[in-house]
Order: C-alpha cells, then sequence, then structure tokens
C-alpha cells in the first residue's frame, strides 16, 4: 500500500530541492524504492530530509532512494546529461535520419535517448524480400532505460513492434516486400536511455527460403510452443532443455514461442511471439537461440499454426517431419489456450484443419499436453501423420523429457518416427516412474479400430439385453478412468465386456476393438494403478452429464461410426449408484458438476498441471 504513493511523494520531495535536481525524473523501482537518472561520476547524498539511504554505484548513472518517510526532503544528486547523437535532431517522422539502402547486416553504434520523451525516428530501404533472417533490432542495457522499437511505412502505417522488457527488442523482416521503412525507437514512460545500437539486416530469402539439397535434413522438428498461460515459467524450461542438446546439422528443431507477463523472466525476455531455430548453449539457464518477433499472435487460431507450419518447413526442409503441440490440454476441448487473446483455443476440428491446410505429411505429431491420445483425436489426425504420442491422463508441469528426446536424434539423426516415439514414451516414463501415461499409435491402425468401434456399436443398438447393459456399465464403472472421469480407456473397458457379456455378438465385438487397440499402440508406459492400454475415448456416465458438442460435426470419427449413438444408449441408461466427478487434483466429488463447478475444475486443472 506505501509502495502505490511514492510516485506523488517523489514529485512533493523534488518541489522544494536545490535547483539542480529539479530537471531530475524519479521512477518507482520494481523493490519500491525511486530511482533516479544522475551524473555517472556525481556523487549523492542526503541534503535534508527524513530519508534512510540515497545510493548509487561508482560510474553508474542511477541513484536509489530508499523509504521516503516525508513529503519534504533534499537530495544533493546531479542530474545526468545525455549528449545527443550524430542522427539528431530525428525526433519526428518527418525529420527520420536516412540510413540509406540496406544489404546484409549494418549496426549503427553510440545512438541515445538524451532527454525524457524523446523519440528517435530512421529510415531504411531494402531490396530484397525479407527473410526468416531479416530483423530489425536493438541492444542496449535495460537498467539504463527500457526502450521500445516500433515499424511503420511510409504513410504512418504501424506494421510490427517490439515492446519487450529484456537488453534488446527485435522485429522480424521476413515476408515483407522491398521498399522504404520507418523504424521508431523511444523510452517506455519516457526513459532516457545513454547508449543503444541499432542493426538492420536485410540478406533476402534465397539463401533459407530455397535452399540446396543439401540443406535438406534428415529431420526438422516443429515446437508449437503456447507458453501465454500459466505454463510461461514450464516453456522456458523446456526451451532450455531443447538448447542443452548439441544437434548436428541435420536435424532442424524450432519453434514458435508465444509468452506471457507474470510467470517468468528471462534475458532476453519478451512477452509476444517469436519464432526461429533452436540453437545449442552448452546447458545456460537462459534463452540463447536467436528467436524473432512476429508481434503478438493468438496461439489459438488455426491460422496461426498454419502459418507456423508452412514457414518450418519452407526454411527448414527435411525427410521427415515432427510436429509437437505444447500448452494446456484438454481432450475433446482441444488443446492451446491463449490467454492474451480471451483465452482462445483451437479445438479438435481447428487443430485438424491447420494440419491438413499445410499439406505437410508429419511422420510423427506429438501433444505434449493433457489428454493428447484421445480416440476422437487419433483418428481426426490420423490421414496426416504415421504416428501420434500422447497421454491418456494428465501430464505434470514439466511434461516431457526434451535432452532425452533430442538426444536421440543428435545420437541418431536417421532415427525412424516408430523409435522417435517409443523414446518420448520410455523417457516420459523414465523421468516420472509412477501415476502418469504415455502412449505411441501407429495411425495405419485407427481405420480399423474404427471400423471395430462401429461393429461393436451396432451389435450394442441391436442385441443387447438388460444383463448385457449391466455388465456394459460395471466395464464402464470399474475401468481405468483418468482426472476426467468420463475419459476411459478403450482397452480396459472393451476387454470386460469382450469376458462377461452374455450376448456372443458383443463379447466379439468386444474383442475386436480390444485387438484392435493392442494392433494400434506399440509403445504403453502405464502402472499398476491405471493399467491403461493407450487410447482413451469418451463414455459418459449413466444419467449424469453428456458433452452437447459430442457430434459428427464436430469429430469425424462419429460422423463415420455409430459410436455417438452408443454414448447415447450409454447415457440413457439408469444411474448405477453414486455419481463422481474428478477434479484436477485428483480429488473425487458427489454429483454436483453445475456450470460453475466445471469451470473451477478446469482453472484448477490448469494451474496444477499442463493440461
Amino acid at each position: 500500500m506505501f509502495g502505490s504513493l511514492l510516485p506523488a511523494l517523489a514529485r512533493r520531495t523534488l518541489a522544494g530541492t536545490i535547483p539542480v535536481v529539479e530537471a531530475l525524473e524519479a521512477r518507482q523501482l520494481l523493490d519500491g524504492t525511486l530511482g533516479f537518472d544522475v551524473d555517472p561520476g556525481a556523487a549523492v547524498a542526503i541534503v535534508d530530509g527524513p530519508i534512510s539511504a540515497v545510493t548509487k554505484a561508482a560510474g553508474s548513472t542511477k541513484a536509489v532512494v530508499t523509504t521516503v518517510k516525508a513529503a519534504k526532503a533534499k537530495i544533493n544528486a546531479p542530474k545526468v546529461v545525455i549528449a545527443a547523437d550524430f542522427a539528431e535532431p530525428n525526433d519526428t517522422r518527418n525529420r527520420a535520419y536516412n540510413l540509406g539502402a540496406v544489404r546484409g547486416a549494418q549496426t549503427w553504434s553510440g545512438l541515445t535517448l538524451h532527454r525524457k520523451g524523446n523519440s528517435d525516428f530512421y529510415t531504411f530501404q531494402t531490396t530484397t524480400t525479407g527473410g526468416p533472417d531479416d530483423v530489425v533490432s536493438l541492444a542496449f542495457s535495460n537498467g539504463e532505460g527500457n526502450i521500445e522499437l516500433r515499424l511503420f511505412s511510409t504513410t504512418g502505417k504501424e506494421l510490427r513492434s517490439s515492446l519487450g522488457t529484456s537488453d534488446g527488442e527485435s522485429i522480424a523482416l521476413e515476408g515483407m516486400a522491398p521498399g522504404t521503412y520507418v523504424v521508431r525507437v523511444y523510452g517506455y514512460n519516457g526513459a532516457t536511455n545513454p547508449n543503444y545500437s541499432l542493426t538492420i539486416r536485410n540478406d533476402g530469402p534465397t539463401a533459407s527460403v530455397v535452399p540446396s539439397p543439401r540443406e535438406v535434413a534428415e529431420w526438422s522438428v516443429l515446437v508449437y510452443m503456447d507458453g501465454d498461460c500459466d505454463l510461461e515459467y514450464v516453456a522456458v524450461g523446456d526451451i532450455n532443455e531443447m538448447e542443452s542438446v548439441d544437434l548436428p546439422d541435420d536435424v532442424y528443431v524450432t519453434t514458435l514461442f508465444d509468452r506471457i507477463t507474470g510467470y517468468a523472466r528471462t534475458s532476453p525476455d519478451w512477452s509476444d511471439t517469436r519464432r526461429g531455430r533452436i540453437g545449442y548453449d552448452g546447458g545456460s539457464n537462459r534463452i540463447a537461440s536467436r528467436l524473432s518477433s512476429v508481434g503478438e499472435k493468438n496461439m489459438g487460431n488455426a491460422g496461426t499454426l498454419s502459418d507456423y507450419i508452412a514457414w518450418a518447413t519452407a526454411n527448414y526442409p527435411a525427410e521427415n517431419y515432427a510436429l509437437i503441440i505444447w500448452n494446456h490440454g484438454g481432450g475433446l476441448d482441444g488443446a492451446c489456450w491463449d490467454d492474451s487473446s480471451g483465452t482462445d483455443h483451437l479445438t479438435v476440428a481447428e487443430l485438424t484443419d491447420a494440419v491438413a491446410a499445410s499439406n505437410v505429411h508429419f511422420d510423427m505429431i506429438g501433444f505434449d499436453v493433457c489428454f493428447g491420445a484421445m480416440a476422437e483425436q487419433l483418428y481426426d489426425l490420423a490421414p496426416y501423420a504415421d504416428v501420434i504420442v500422447g497421454s491418456e491422463e494428465v501430464e505434470p508441469g514439466d511434461g516431457w523429457d526434451y535432452e532425452a528426446v533430442l538426444g536421440a536424434l543428435a545420437a541418431d539423426p536417421q532415427i525412424s518416427a516408430r523409435d522417435l516415439a517409443t523414446v518420448v514414451v520410455d523417457s516420459y516414463g523414465a523421468f516420472y516412474g509412477s501415476s502418469v501415461t504415455m502412449s505411441a499409435i501407429d495411425t495405419t491402425a485407427i481405420p480399423a479400430l474404427a471400423t471395430a468401434l462401429d461393429t461393436f456399436a451396432n451389435a450394442v443398438a441391436n442385441t443387447a439385453t438388460n444383463n448385457d447393459w449391466t455388465v456394459i456399465t460395471s466395464a464402464r464403472r470399474e475401468g481405468a478412468y483418468f482426472t476426467y472421469d468420463e475419459y476411459r480407456d478403450l482397452g480396459n473397458f472393451m476387454a470386460e465386456i469382450a469376458t462377461n457379456a452374455p450376448t456372443a455378438a458383443i463379447r466379439q465385438a468386444a474383442q475386436d476393438v480390444a485387438a484392435a487397440v493392442d494392433n494400434a499402440v506399440f509403445a504403453n508406459f502405464t502402472d499398476s494403478y491405471y493399467n491403461s492400454t493407450g487410447i482413451a475415448i469418451y463414455l459418459p456416465q449413466p444419467s449424469f452429464i453428456y458433452y452437447t458438442n459430442y457430434t459428427g460435426e464436430h469429430f469425424d470419427l462419429l460422423a463415420a461410426t455409430a459410436w455417438d449413438d452408443f454414448t447415447q444408449l450409454l447415457f440413457a441408461r439408469p444411474s448405477t449408484g453414486a455419481n463422481y466427478w474428478t477434479i484436477g487434483d485428483g480429488e473425487r466429488g458427489p454429483a454436483e458438476r453445475s456450470v460453475s463447478a466445471l469451470a473451477a475444475t478446469t482453472t484448477k486443472l490448469a494451474l496444477s498441471v499442463v493440461g
């Protein structure tokens, strides 16, 4: 509460000081103190007033005042004098300093924001369409004053911006047509800065957009990393895991990484969306990869995913492609909730459409999210990938072991998709040990699974007796279930029916589904608690709650089979006793699942796990 009064208090404090202090600018710092710009050679001292301390390191341009206890005080702190740079006067767009035509990378150093509210404008010309490595960037010390960067057309239309809080800013020029552009450099809240450098790179697209055949790698791994949520700090950790692996030239790993403020601080730091190739940094705890800003993207929009796939596969082509979806996952509800975009997210249908629109066939699609191994999602994505990896259950916050996964690629760049998926499953199981699930599915076996599900659903609809339904509801109630109670292990459910159903046709149909699951899943980690078989499916609790969007309009599996008819028949059965639902920390509660309760469940899950 006291900290909120400091800016007003500082203004009153400065009003009565000696003249040399009049022009000092006071800023509230993160720890609640006040900061002043001062001359690096000046000493600071308390002249008068109840101020507990004034400190300044030798040679620094910053003085810090702590614990202002009254409205009147005097400080002897001669103000900093920042010289104007060679480009002045360039304070307006009409007076912008012309940097000329840029070819390759050019840097201008010794630039300053010499007074409060100062903006520096520059114009430059590009001669080729921007390539994937082409950028406008700033380097500076954020502690000397936070600087912002914006890019405009010559008509004044803002094109892109970089508004981070680190020691640099960067705007990607990729795809921008040759022509004249205007850059505005200015201090956040009018801040000054005694030294910054401006770099513009314009290599053009030839080298990386149209690679020579030797640049076609063995693997190109695309990581769609939606850290624009409460998992941002985990996302930063996973990027650091990736950077710790020294990959060979014939393995590309790229990312589209969206962040948000409030959960993690890095150097460099940012809160927009950036993309680029992951580089080796020897295991440091900072993000060393050269990632360029593409503005703030909505990761819950299918177009963002399809655009990223197009960019990555054009600039980092390979014989084999893997796509990793990283964020929260909701199973039937989809994945990739983007907090900066109103918590928009990718539905299963949108995700499928984005992958289909890319015209890229993936050797592997991996879900580093919760509930990534649902039969409904597997069927929809099966035409676009050879292998799909995901968990039936929620994932712990750390998600996949990227050191192990990328380490396998580094050791054998010609590794097959099946073997790579097996590494994902095995390393995940080894990392956590228990209370988790992970499985790898051969998508060529998914059509046979769908046929078996259709046969089973029709057999039940046409021949089931009350005794059969007793077995079916018991199999649903007693089988392996997950944090969302209506998500049930398909193999266990069918195995129980195949053993105990009175009607032969139903027993055989259930056995065929169980066999199809076993044939599709080629790597599976589970434990004695779950004893899961690798594929989950929606099984509503009788007479409880039915998922209203569970229709063929939203899931291709339901359009192709009678499985939704079966789930409606199951839901219509009488309640088998006390209803239960599961919330994010594994607790179970009675059947009072209102809309508000569902919202609380989702929120709790999102706060506790990668789900």
